[in-house]
C-alpha cells in the first residue's frame, strides 16, 4: 500500500446566498402593499432612519408600474431551475463596480449668460440707412445720404453743413440739401437737423397745424420760451396769453433731441430679493 498525494481539479457552480442576495431577493418579491408595510416596520424599529418627500413620489412611480408579479411566478413555475442556475451575487457585484459613466450636460456651461441673449435694439445709424434702402432714390443719392447719416450724431443733429459734405465728396450742394431734407423726413421726425430751430419746425410741419403764431414763436422766441417770457410773446405777436401758453403746450411734447432714444444701452433692472418697509418703529 503506497501512500502519496494526488491534486484533482473539478469544476462545479456553488450558489451562496449572502445576507444581501437574500434581502434583495425578498424586496423583488414583493408587492407594494408588502413593500410599505416593511418600510414603515423598518421606520419604527430603526431610529436612525428617517422618511423623506421623496417617498410620495416613489410611491405615486410604483403605481403607475404595472402589476408582473403573476407573469414572474408563472414563469419561474414552468422553470423553477433558472433563478438558481444565475449567480446573483456576481451580477450584483458586477452592476456595483461599473465605472461611472460620463453625464452629458446639453452644453448648458457653454451657453451664454442671460445679458448677452437679450435682443438688442439697432443703434441711430442702422436705422436710418434701413429706411434709406427703402426710399426711391438714384444709387448717387443714397450714397449721399449714406454720408450725411454718417455725420449724425447721438442727439440726432447733423454735425457738419452741406456744403462741407459737397466738398468734400464732390457732390452738388442743392442735391446734397434734397437729400437731406428726405432723412429730416424719417423716423424720428427731425432727425438730421442742423440746430434746435430747424428742428422743431420740421416736428411742427409733419403736425400739419398750419398755425403762423406757432412756427413764428419757434422761429423767434425760442429764447423767450426759455425765459418764459410769454408776455413779450403776446406784444410782439398780438396774441392773449391763453394762445401763447396753448401753443407752448405743443412745443412742449416735441422732441428736442431725436436720436435721443437710440443712444446708450438698454439698462437692465435689478430685482430686489426682499422688500423692507418701515410700520411705525419696526422694518417688516
Amino acid at each position: 500500500m503506497s501512500i502519496g498525494q494526488k491534486l484533482n481539479l473539478s469544476l462545479g457552480q456553488h450558489l451562496v446566498m449572502t445576507p444581501q442576495l437574500q434581502q434583495a431577493i425578498k424586496l423583488l418579491q414583493m408587492n407594494r402593499m408588502e413593500m410599505e408595510n416593511l418600510i414603515n416596520s423598518e421606520l419604527v424599529e430603526n431610529p436612525t432612519l428617517e422618511e423623506t418627500s421623496d417617498s410620495e413620489s416613489t410611491v405615486q412611480s410604483m403605481e403607475e408600474i404595472p402589476n408582473n408579479n403573476n407573469d414572474v411566478g408563472a414563469k419561474t413555475e414552468e422553470n423553477p431551475q433558472a433563478g438558481e442556475d444565475f449567480n446573483w451575487e456576481s451580477y450584483l457585484e458586477n452592476f456595483r463596480s461599473t465605472p461611472n459613466l460620463p453625464v452629458y450636460r446639453g452644453g448648458d456651461e457653454d451657453l451664454p449668460g442671460y445679458e448677452n441673449t437679450l435682443t438688442s435694439a439697432p443703434d441711430l445709424p442702422e436705422h436710418l440707412i434701413w429706411q434709406l434702402k427703402l426710399c426711391d432714390m438714384t444709387p448717387q443719392q443714397k450714397t449721399i445720404g449714406e454720408v450725411i447719416i454718417g455725420n449724425i450724431n447721438d442727439d440726432g443733429y447733423l454735425q457738419c453743413s452741406i456744403e462741407e459734405i459737397a466738398q468734400k465728396e464732390s457732390f452738388d450742394v442743392h442735391e446734397v440739401e434734397a437729400v437731406l431734407y428726405r432723412i429730416q423726413d424719417f423716423d424720428p421726425i427731425g432727425v438730421a437737423s442742423r440746430d434746435l430751430k430747424e428742428c422743431l419746425l420740421v416736428q411742427i410741419y409733419d403736425l400739419k397745424e398750419n398755425d403762423d403764431c406757432l412756427e413764428a414763436i419757434v422761429e423767434n422766441h425760442l429764447t423767450d420760451l426759455e425765459k418764459k417770457n410769454y408776455g413779450v410773446i403776446c406784444k410782439t405777436l398780438n396774441i392773449s396769453m391763453e394762445a401763447v401758453i396753448e401753443r407752448v403746450k405743443i412745443i412742449e411734447d416735441l422732441e428736442p433731441k431725436p436720436g435721443r432714444a437710440f443712444g446708450g444701452s438698454p439698462a437692465h433692472y435689478i430685482i430686489p430679493d426682499i422688500y423692507v418697509a418701515k410700520r411705525g418703529d419696526e422694518y417688516v
